[in-house]
């Protein structure tokens, strides 16, 4: 039986135009749309696009669930 490990998150940090920010958040939240899974989706299609399958399967195979390396919990 598999153990269930909570994912940690990390914090990315850029910068953007604060004007076309503030307009992502107004018009996001008029639509009902989350902007940090958004931003999180994104994340994750760069991921994809970005690193190597050999690695991405390496990182899976490691924390079972795909979940980043710096938070892998107690090694189960």
């Amino acid at each position: 039986m598999k153990k269930e490990v909570a994912k940690e998150q990390g914090m990315v940090v850029t910068y953007y135009d604060p004007v076309r920010f503030q307009a992502i958040l107004m018009y996001a939240k008029a639509k009902g749309v989350d902007v940090n899974k958004a931003m999180t989706d994104t994340l994750d299609r760069l991921f994809a696009r970005c690193v190597p399958p050999s690695v991405q399967e390496f990182l899976n195979m490691t924390q079972g669930d795909g979940s980043t390396i710096l938070g892998s919990g107690d090694g189960e």
